[in-house]
């Protein structure tokens, strides 16, 4: 039963915003702006908690093959566990198993080779771990029923075989635990 009251949940969660929502600031991508041999691309992740806790997730990836990444991040149901804990979000290695078991996604990405114990400067994305996106953009803020971010980021690629994003987990951390996932996944344009 908590399966299906969750996973309907979801799937209202998802028909609300894909097609999209009037108090949602939107970061369109603007096709003018394509250079010579640019395709549009877009992927998706949705996040849902392994463990049945009401947190669950849609992050959105536009751009092209030759431009910067415009990312969406929507989050529900922080509030409910320890609120006043701010929250890491990571893109992690490996993808999500059939399971939902977020342990599957291994380390972050991070094909530059910087190490977790380093701390990421946001002024410095470079010098970052490619998956660090709280560590470049901010952590989750815990005590919001609703978390809503967008920005671009320059560090992150669709496709490249290295430091690609697209089959990969994403990964919302609580300290160490794990507490939302879900894969990246190239969609339709």
């Amino acid at each position: 039963m908590r399966f299906s009251f969750i996973s309907g949940s979801v799937w209202l969660f998802l028909c609300k915003y894909s097609q999209g929502h009037p108090q949602t600031p939107q970061t369109p991508f603007q096709p003018s702006t394509l250079r010579s041999g640019a395709q549009p691309m877009h992927a998706r992740a949705i996040l849902m908690s392994p463990i049945g806790a009401p947190i669950y997730g849609l992050v959105e990836f536009r751009g092209t093959n030759l431009t910067d990444v415009q990312v969406e991040v929507i989050v529900y149901g922080l509030d409910n566990l320890l609120p006043h804990t701010e929250h890491a979000y990571h893109i992690h290695t490996n993808p999500i198993g059939a399971d939902g078991n977020c342990e599957a996604a291994g380390g972050h990405l991070t094909p530059n080779g910087i190490p977790d114990s380093v701390p990421c400067n946001p002024s410095l994305p470079r010098a970052c771990q490619e998956g660090d996106l709280s560590g470049k953009h901010g952590l989750l803020p815990g005590g919001k029923r609703v978390v809503h971010l967008a920005y671009t980021d320059n560090t992150l690629n669709f496709n490249a075989p290295e430091n690609g994003i697209v089959g990969r987990g994403l990964v919302i951390h609580d300290g160490k635990a794990r507490i939302a996932c879900g894969n990246i996944v190239m969609m339709r344009n």
